[in-house]
């Protein structure tokens, strides 16, 4: 008889910036008596959460450069497949709050955040901003990057609603936004799945800082 095989399939959130501390959520199969995760880099340290199934606390270093990262699970059937799992320096980590469906009821970020999200089955999620005229704002949406399933969708719009810009295959399927604010105000990013499946992860991130090609 063949023993199981440990597979590694969604990590959630799916990044952190270093220097902090994030509860991570794995899911797989065959994935008994997983303690620990491996890191193909130093400066990554994870411990089980005492009474809470399948979470990890997991800390990143300060000194942790900003990329991608593998990272897999140990358990008693051996070590998985890796997922990825980014590290940004200078950007605050935001959680999703549902309800976030839409203008009313958008959810308020800063400039120079990485919003952890997930797909809303038969839905979206909106994020509303502040921004200054002549402002450079790069909104990116990284799903696919990541190793999730999500084909994501973005729009962006004034608080008055008129679009101001779409994207949707960037980099690979994730998208891009790259505008210069017209006018002082509040703005909306809208994100969804192409086909408006629910449960993908992704990390939004927005920034005013230059974007590398």
């Amino acid at each position: 008889a063949e023993l199981p095989s440990i597979r590694f399939d969604r990590l959630r959130p799916l990044g952190g910036s270093a220097g902090t501390t994030v509860e991570a959520e794995i899911a797989g199969a065959d994935n008994e008596e997983v303690n620990s995760l491996l890191f193909d880099y130093p400066g990554f340290e994870a411990e089980p959460i005492e009474g809470k199934e399948r979470w990890f606390k997991l800390s990143i270093a300060a000194d942790v450069p900003p990329g991608t990262y593998d990272v897999r699970l140990v358990g008693r059937w051996g070590v998985s497949n890796p997922r990825l799992f980014a590290v940004s320096h200078g950007l605050t980590d935001v959680a999703e709050t549902e309800p976030n469906n839409d203008a009313a009821r958008a959810q308020n970020v800063e400039v120079n955040s990485a919003i952890n999200g997930d797909a809303d089955g038969n839905g979206q999620d909106v994020f509303r901003f502040s921004a200054k005229q002549g402002q450079r704002i790069v909104i990116e949406c990284q799903a696919g990057k990541l190793d999730s399933m999500m084909d994501a969708t973005m729009s962006l719009s004034a608080a008055d609603g008129k679009l101001l810009g779409t994207n949707s295959d960037y980099n690979g399927r994730d998208p891009l936004i790259d505008f210069l604010a017209p006018a002082d105000g509040e703005y909306l990013v809208t994100v969804h799945d192409l086909s408006y499946r629910g449960g993908f992860p992704y990390r939004l991130i927005l920034s005013d800082r230059p974007q590398l090609e």
